[in-house]
This record gives C-alpha cells, structure tokens and sequence, in this order.
C-alpha cells in the first residue's frame, strides 16, 4: 500500500494542482490486467492496492477533467521485466504458454499505449483503464 497508494497521493497532490491550474495535464498509472477478470490466487494485497490506484485514478479523472487534465491507466499482462525475478519461472512459463499469443508482454508492447495516452491527440480520453493485453481477455 505504501508503494502503490501511498506514492501514487503524494505524486498527484504535488503535481496535478499545477497542471489543473495550467488547464493541461496527463497522468498515468500502471496497473495490472488482473483488475480485468478473477485475479490469480494469493495476490490479495497487490490486487487491493492495484483496486487502490484505480480508484483513485477514477476519481481524479472525475475532478479535474474540467481543467483540462487527463487521468488514466494501462493494465498490461504479465510484463517480462525485473518484477518477475522473484516469480517462479514455471508460473512465467505457464503465463506463456496461455497466452493466446504464446508470450508475455514486453515493454515494448506496453510503451505504446503510454505515449499515446500521455499524448496531445488522447487529449477527451480520461477514466479509462486500457488492457495491453494481447487478447488475453477478448
């Protein structure tokens, strides 16, 4: 909570009142397709912080979309990054293989997404959660 929450307030108190009062702004946050569907098991404490976030990020899409601020997330699947050191290989592989395209994402495949989300051409896009999920959940 501490992490996920607790940073993710002191960021936006320390940024958005700026951006609203400027009248344009982006913020993003990262969160995670298991919101999507039923979680895995045993990820009760990410799943609720992750809920955390995107509530957060819901609300501050309601309050400050009249100021010309955006707020919105990406919910990629399982991303190869350094996160998934401590994560059973076979639960990486198994991801995988499940995978309807047979891999799990990349950063690269993630980027995308952000920058568009960040840009000025997503300027009427707030409150959303966009799944980078290679059609895991389709």
């Amino acid at each position: 909570m501490c992490v996920q929450v607790t940073s993710a307030l002191k960021l936006c108190k320390a940024f958005i009142p700026g951006m609203a009062k400027s009248h344009y702004g982006r913020v993003l946050f990262m969160l995670t397709d298991y919101l999507l569907d039923m979680p895995p098991r045993n990820t009760a404490a990410y799943i609720m912080a992750k809920s955390a976030v995107q509530g957060l990020m819901k609300s501050l899409a309601a309050d400050y979309a009249p100021h010309g601020v955006t707020v919105n997330g990406v919910a990629p699947s399982m991303m190869q990054t350094k996160f998934l050191a401590d994560t059973s290989p076979l639960i990486v592989e198994a991801a995988a293989a499940a995978h309807p395209m047979k891999r799990n994402a990349r950063v690269e495949d993630v980027i995308p997404a952000m920058e568009f989300l960040l840009s000025e051409e997503a300027g009427f896009i707030t409150g959303v959660t966009l799944p980078v999920t290679g059609g895991l959940h389709i």
